[in-house]
This record gives structure tokens, C-alpha cells and sequence, in this order.
């Protein structure tokens, strides 16, 4: 999962309504969009639960009313922006362990 460069932590979002209570739908952010579509392949009409089917889709992003306003950048610590990408190319990473 792609990481978050000002906090470090996974891009995951569950939206929820006014009274904090999740509304069924989230936004997973990956590093590859390769991975979306894998997500989608082996995910969408499966069952989380018995009886509970979960869609999973591309995102499919539209410009909700009024005019577009960028969002503003925040400054992130150079130290934590290498650990995050460090993090990243770890996770990327091919690992064959202890034999080879």
C-alpha cells in the first residue's frame, strides 16, 4: 500500500456520515496501479463475512461542485520523507530470505 509522505502511515479512508458511523464505502491508495487491478481480480464479490459481499473498483474521480482549489502542500522533515520512501522500496522489494 502507498504510504502517506506527511504522516507515514498506509493511505486507507473509511468514509463515514455526520454522526461518525462508516457509510460502507472506503479509498485504498497502492503504489503501483498494477496492484489496483489485482485488487479488483481477487477481491470484488467476495465474502468478508458470511453472507457479506464486498465491490471493490477503481477510483473514478469527478470534480464536485464549485471551482477546483488546490490542495495546499505541507512541508514534511527530509528524514522522515527518506523513511518513508526507504519503507517503500522495502515493501517493493523482493525478499528470498535466509537460503536464497
Amino acid at each position: 500500500m502507498r504510504l502517506d509522505p506527511y504522516s507515514g502511515k498506509e493511505q486507507i479512508k473509511i468514509y463515514t456520515d455526520d454522526t461518525g458511523k462508516p457509510k460502507g464505502d472506503s479509498r485504498i491508495g497502492y503504489m503501483m496501479c498494477e496492484s489496483v487491478d489485482m485488487a479488483v481480480d481477487m477481491l470484488n464479490e467476495t465474502e468478508i463475512r458470511p453472507g457479506h459481499k464486498i465491490s471493490v473498483q477503481p477510483a473514478e474521480f469527478q470534480q464536485k461542485g464549485g471551482d477546483y482549489v488546490p490542495r495546499q502542500k505541507q512541508k514534511v522533515d527530509k528524514l522522515d520523507m527518506l523513511k518513508i520512501k526507504a519503507e517503500q522500496e522495502r515493501q517493493m522489494g523482493w525478499d528470498e530470505g535466509e537460503n536464497g
